[in-house]
């Protein structure tokens, strides 16, 4: 996904919390909230297409409009940090930049100019 979906991970507890269970507990749905309004994260005790399907994606209220789909379906919803995600190339050198010696930095630098880079194509 684009503004809208998983990107990047660049909180170290939050990617702790993320690489547990998705869902335990008495939640429902994990989810976890993007600053650019999108969502990085959602897990699903039981995977329902219906619950994502008609939600707007690469919108400011995406995330928003996400977690009250989740709400409205009377599902348990367990919430983690909201952090930035990564959906285009200068998010990618923004956070590669905020966090020097990390191995998103090492990724980054790694792909080389941007001009050599190729271009995501938004769906």
């Amino acid at each position: 996904m684009n503004t809208s979906g998983a990107g990047l991970v660049t909180s170290a507890s939050a990617r702790a919390q993320a690489t547990g269970p998705l869902v335990s507990g008495t939640a429902d749905a994990t989810f976890g909230l993007a600053e650019d309004g999108g969502f990085w994260l959602l897990g699903l005790r039981e995977i329902d297409p219906a619950l994502v399907l008609g939600v707007p994606m690469s919108r400011s209220d995406t995330g928003a409009r996400q977690l009250a789909r989740l709400h409205e379906a009377g599902l348990r919803v367990r919430l983690l940090p909201e952090l930035a995600d990564v959906d285009t190339a200068d998010e990618a050198d923004r956070i590669a930049a905020a966090t020097p010696g990390s191995v998103f930095a090492a990724r980054v630098k790694a792909l080389g100019p941007r001009a050599a880079r190729p271009l995501a194509v938004a769906g």
